[in-house]
């Protein structure tokens, strides 16, 4: 594990953190933790705690059902857990059910997102309880936050009052300042030829290959710059997930002696670029 004593400015005043870098060795998407200064949820249930689902005809969306747990779980009297969701994950659906209100710390009413299988409508322990706001973020007040709710990558956000509120509640959660990664190659010349550094060229498509990665920003400059667009073959639930090979993509293209290849990752997700592959076309001097 590697410290590092940090010296920031927090909401106009100079603060000194400790903080430790988080591995990059993570399982899924959901685990990976790539901001600064941040802190994490994680709502899977990891004991014996029960949830059984009842009163139900259908179980489906709209419907009004009870959720008993076999242990205190919600927060009674309080209603906190108003707007929050109980959730269960099968072969990548994810399946909600908003709570509507408590009427003990083991007993509370939720709407579905969906039909929920009869299998998940017994006792089980597979359970996880999506907060839709995030507490404890007093370190980082009044500053603009990067956020990765379930694999999912929200919109950035304030911290006030110690916490951010998310667009939909979230069961694993990491919150924390920004980062920003930019990569620029030399100018572009072929080795073992007569030089093109004096000759203009263009590109209008570059090749990468990628290990482990999510999110990219490309063009030949900072400003003009185009989103890999990922998504595959992943369920409608399902995060953005991670990719490993090579692909291609078509970039705004300019003409020039000078061109040069630049890549942005501003997302709280990994990017490692292991190969830059333009085309290139070549004019005369």
């Amino acid at each position: 594990m590697v410290y590092l004593l940090v010296k920031r400015t927090i909401n106009g005043s100079t603060v000194r953190y400790i903080e430790r870098l988080a591995s990059r060795q993570f399982d899924s998407i959901e685990d990976a933790f790539f901001v600064d200064c941040g802190l994490s949820y994680d709502g899977w249930n990891t004991g014996s705690t029960t949830i059984t689902l009842s009163g139900g005809t259908t179980y489906g969306y709209g419907e009004e059902i009870d959720l008993t747990a076999s242990a205190a779980l919600f927060a009674y009297p309080a209603t906190t857990d108003v707007g929050d969701e109980i959730v269960y994950v099968d072969d990548g659906i994810r399946y909600a059910i908003r709570i509507t209100s408590t009427s003990s710390t083991t007993a509370a009413k939720g709407i579905p997102s969906k039909t929920i299988p009869a299998a998940y409508r017994s006792a089980r322990t597979d359970w996880g309880f999506a907060r839709s706001t995030m507490a404890g973020l007093s370190h980082l007040e009044g500053q603009t936050v990067a956020i990765l709710n379930d694999g999912n990558v929200e919109p950035q956000n304030t911290v006030a009052s110690g916490s951010v509120t998310l667009s939909v509640p979230g069961v694993v959660v990491h919150v924390g300042l920004p980062i920003i990664a930019d990569m620029e190659t030399l100018d572009l010349s072929i080795s073992g030829t007569e030089t093109i550094r004096d000759k203009y060229k263009t590109v209008n498509k570059v090749g990468w290959q990628v290990e482990n990665s999510r999110g990219l920003w490309f063009g030949q400059d900072f400003t003009n710059m185009v989103e890999w667009k990922q998504r595959y073959d992943e369920t409608m639930d399902e995060p953005i997930q991670l990719y490993t090979g090579f692909f291609e993509e078509v970039i705004p293209a300019s003409t020039g002696k000078t061109v040069t290849i630049c890549a942005r990752q501003s997302d709280p997700v990994p990017v490692s670029i292991l190969a830059v592959m333009p085309r290139v076309d070549i004019g005369g001097a």
